[in-house]
């Protein structure tokens, strides 16, 4: 039980550094888009056509959207949470539990990663998933 809170506790600490650095990505995302529609424009000369600026618009929205990594971060600290809850209890039995606990950390943490893209936040992304790798070693001896 203390290895595995001492886990999670490395795992937030790592999570707290994703969450410090988000705005300076949310920004870059959107400092990446509005240069790639600038270019856009530049290739066609003019605005173009209502219906190329209405696409236009739609596309840069989602390739921002894309980027935004909020639900993953959302989720992954309400698994921590969860995880930390299902250790309390003092339950018998809840191996089964913490392992999907374990497996949504995994899921939401490669999300999150593959939408992140600078180094720094890389860095910790990959730091969590050495830490839920520890966690999956530890949970092998929990019933």
């Amino acid at each position: 039980q203390k290895h595995l809170l001492a886990l999670l506790d490395e795992i937030e600490t790592n999570f707290k550094e994703i969450i410090r650095l988000e705005p300076g990505e949310k920004q870059k995302a959107q400092e990446v888009v509005m240069e790639r529609v600038k270019k856009a424009l530049e290739l066609i000369g003019a605005k173009g056509s209502p219906d190329f600026d209405t696409r236009l618009r739609e596309e840069a929205a989602f390739w921002v959207e894309r980027r935004d990594f909020e639900e993953e971060r959302v989720r992954f600290g309400n698994h921590i949470a969860r995880f930390r809850e299902l250790i309390a209890s003092g339950q018998p039995a809840i191996g089964r539990q913490l392992e999907f606990s374990h497996h949504e950390l995994l899921r939401e943490i490669n999300t999150l990663g593959n939408k992140a893209q600078s180094t720094s936040l890389s860095k910790h992304v990959v730091e969590i998933k050495a830490l839920i790798e520890r966690l999956k070693e530890q949970l092998a001896n929990v019933e």
